[in-house]
């Protein structure tokens, strides 16, 4: 009980916590000392695998607190999630927010945004109840009038905001498999 609110304490400071910066581009890790556990390194029962390594932030005075976990095959930054499979997934950190936007008249595409554009892969989460949810490419999305909007039911045609305009915009792609993200595993016990 006690490591699963340390783990719950610690997702929840990983989804407050801004990234720090680098020295290198996204993903490099040689510019940030002591920021992963290595491989075999037990810390505070804490151990890095050879695909997901823990994350840590470290202050100028010593204190070292998990921040993260970081696919290593992918190069990214990762959070559990469980996917269509009921599994659970070490999914990017990267996905992008809807929208009240849609491209069609239908109000049946919606269009996605991202303030912050830093490259890399972006992907689009879809609920589907129960805790479960899919991951689908991000594809860039052309602006271009006409775009429309639900309000009050009715979808209605609009022009995108100036503020809208000044993101990055994504439209759903494919849907990704949950074979491409790493499974984690819950176990219990002591020791």
């Amino acid at each position: 009980m006690f490591r699963r609110s340390i783990l719950a304490f610690c997702v929840l400071i990983v989804a407050c916590d801004s990234p720090p910066s680098t020295n290198g581009p996204p993903g490099d890790m040689s510019g940030v000392p002591d920021m992963a556990v290595p491989l075999g390194v037990v810390k505070d029962g804490v151990a890095s695998g050879t695909d997901i390594q823990i994350l840590y932030t470290t202050s100028a005075g010593g204190l070292r607190s998990p921040r993260g976990l970081f696919d290593v095959k992918a190069s990214r930054e990762c959070q559990r999630a469980v996917l269509s499979d009921a599994r659970y997934h070490c999914v990017p950190v990267e996905r992008v927010q809807p929208t009240i936007y849609f491209t069609d008249s239908a109000c049946g595409s919606r269009i996605y945004s991202s303030e912050i554009e830093c490259g890399g892969q972006k992907f689009i989460e879809e609920a589907l109840g129960c805790g479960l949810r899919d991951l689908y490419q991000a594809e860039i999305f052309i602006a271009g009038p006409p775009t429309y909007y639900v309000m009050n039911g009715m979808c209605l045609r609009a022009n995108l905001t100036p503020e809208l305009l000044a993101s990055a915009l994504y439209v759903r792609g494919v849907k990704l498999p949950p074979s491409l993200f790493p499974v984690l595993l819950e176990a219990r016990g002591g020791g």
